[in-house]
């Protein structure tokens, strides 16, 4: 299958993303060695 579009949501706007995007980073962040991050973190 062949996408002509791909959407980013970072805002919530759309769906509330954030969850996924702190799991989805804090994947990377952990194998590259930087702070994995908590919801109170993006509070701040």
């Amino acid at each position: 299958m062949k996408y002509k579009c791909l959407i980013f949501d970072f805002d919530g706007t759309l769906a509330n993303s954030e969850n996924s995007m702190l799991f989805a980073y804090n994947a990377i962040a952990d194998k590259y060695g930087f702070k994995i991050l908590t919801n109170e973190d993006l509070d701040e």
